[in-house]
């Protein structure tokens, strides 16, 4: 790939794609953003082709990487904050270093189009998706290159089925002496079971769901308050919600 001699490597020979969506919209002009994560841009630059495709599917997309191969490997126009990206062209996107965010208005080429680029977009992401219409909204891709692994759901299931039946197994050998302990001791395995019990319920609570759900509590509203309303509000309901459930079967 190097040129002859004592030429220097040329970039442009040497870019590969590594990374193509295809998208749906209907609007002329969309909003490109690249952003810093953790103070810096995961790159200085990023090579980037919007093309019109045929689909949306990725056989679209394969149909028109080479077209967009070719166009990644010549001289791109440079593209700097607030300029606009050509539709059916190349652009090189040189990010401002100076700001925690650049910005470029896209030209669509039509209805169904793709992006092809040297770097995953996604890099680029602090609190805002890449591709916005003009009023905000995130147009999100269709199909990507390259296509996501499959989930291996039959070894899933089969491991999840292994640790099942072993945690029962516990249960069957343990059952008979928990049965004499209980007629023996029923007062007392009572107030240890349900203690156990408990215990088991608020583990599971504050290791495992409350966790994961401080990720999905903020993505319905930006609004603080409401974040912090929906949150406080869930919690609570979570630790009274059993006493009302019995409540209303003693009715």
């Amino acid at each position: 790939l190097n040129p002859p001699g004592d030429a220097k490597p040329s970039f442009y020979l040497v870019m590969s794609l590594v990374w193509a969506g295809s998208f749906i919209t209907e609007a002329p002009t969309l909003g490109w953003i690249s952003q810093k994560v953790d103070g810096s841009y995961a790159a200085p630059s990023m090579r980037m082709a919007v093309l019109e495709l045929n689909g949306t599917t990725v056989a679209a997309l394969e149909d028109a990487r080479s077209r967009a191969e070719l166009l990644l490997s010549s001289t791109c126009d440079e593209r700097h904050d607030g300029d606009t990206l050509r539709a059916e062209a190349c652009s090189d996107l040189i990010f401002d270093e100076g700001v925690w965010q650049t910005t470029y208005r896209m030209a669509v080429p039509g209805r169904q189009f793709g992006v092809f680029a040297d770097n995953l977009p996604i890099t680029f992401e602090q609190d805002s998706h890449y591709l916005k219409t003009l009023d905000g909204a995130n147009v999100e891709p269709i199909a990507e290159l390259p296509e996501a692994p499959d989930i291996p759901w039959a070894e899933g299931i089969g491991a999840a089925f292994a640790v099942n039946c072993i945690t029962f197994s516990g249960v069957v050998f343990l059952g008979p002496g928990l049965r004499k302990l209980y007629h023996r001791h029923e007062r007392r395995f009572l107030i240890i079971m349900s203690a156990f019990a408990a215990g088991a319920l608020l583990a599971a609570a504050f290791y495992l769901i409350l966790f994961e759900a401080t990720h999905l509590v903020g993505t319905s509203s930006k609004d603080e308050s409401v974040v912090t309303a929906r949150w406080g509000s869930m919690v609570l309901l979570g630790f009274i919600a059993p006493s009302l459930f019995e409540l209303a079967v003693q009715l």
